[in-house]
């Protein structure tokens, strides 16, 4: 299991499914005023990225991990506009999220959804809204297992010392 896969798939899922975005990426950390200096601003725009890791749970074949992926939303636009378009987004992706691996096998149900304003000022300079959208994953870890063995279905017996490979022909086989 890899995180970054688990993240392409929340990423390729997010942008299958709100086909007006002009920017669906990865990211990778917060996103505030100062990062939306430094990137730009295209809208709308969804980034996602990975804001915690917990601790394993471990199981028999392997362990369950606790990650907190976000999903940041930027929008455009007139207030009304902005707001409008940004709850939306939160609409969906709040719908999205619910019951949903992504597509990922090896993920299990979303809970404790959560959206956040983050609109301040500096970010209102940019004429842009920001949103962000969390919520926890449990995402299991599976051991490789070795292929197992076939099982014999001859049976053979031999008596020491006259055992091996050079007495394979004094064996006597045993019926199942």
């Amino acid at each position: 299991m890899s995180l970054s896969a688990y993240l392409r798939a929340v990423r390729d899922k997010l942008d299958s499914t709100f086909p007006g975005l002009r920017e669906c990426e990865l990211h990778p950390g917060t996103v505030n005023s100062a990062e939306l200096d430094r990137i730009g601003t295209k809208t709308p725009s969804m980034l996602v990225t990975l804001g915690y890791v917990e601790p394993p749970e471990y199981i028999h074949e392997g362990y369950d991990r606790a990650i907190i992926p976000m999903v940041y939303i930027i929008t455009g636009g007139n207030a009304d506009q902005q707001l409008e378009d940004a709850i939306n987004y939160v609409d969906g992706i709040t719908q999205l999220i619910e019951g949903e691996g992504f597509g990922y096998e090896l993920a299990h149900r979303a809970s404790d959804v959560v959206a956040k304003n983050l609109f301040t000022t500096a970010t209102g300079r940019h004429a842009t809204s920001l949103w962000v959208v969390r919520w926890r994953q449990l995402v299991r870890y599976v051991e490789p297992q070795a292929p197992a063995e076939p099982v014999p279905t001859d049976l053979y017996v031999g008596i020491t010392p006259e055992v091996g490979a050079a007495h394979e022909q004094d064996y006597t086989q045993v019926t199942p």
